[in-house]
C-alpha cells in the first residue's frame, strides 16, 4: 500500500550512525522548504469536450425525421 511504512523498522535498517540521522534530517528540511514554494491553489480551466459523435447522432436524427 502506497504510503504505508513502518517507521521504526525503516529507522532501524537505514539510520545507523549520527551522520545517517543528520543527513536525513537535512533532507527532510530541504523537502519542507521545497514544499513551501509550491502554489497553494491551482486553477485548472481546461475541458475538452468531444462532440463529434453527438453531432453525427443529431444529424442522423434530423435527416431521418
Amino acid at each position: 500500500m502506497l504510503g504505508a511504512l513502518d517507521l521504526d523498522e525503516f529507522a532501524f535498517q537505514n539510520l545507523r550512525t549520527l551522520q545517517d540521522w543528520e543527513r536525513n534530517f537535512k533532507a527532510v528540511k530541504a523537502r519542507g522548504r521545497d514544499a513551501e514554494k509550491l502554489p497553494k491553489y491551482l486553477v485548472l480551466i481546461m475541458f475538452d469536450v468531444v462532440v463529434m459523435k453527438l453531432g453525427a447522432s443529431m444529424k442522423s436524427l434530423l435527416i431521418s425525421s
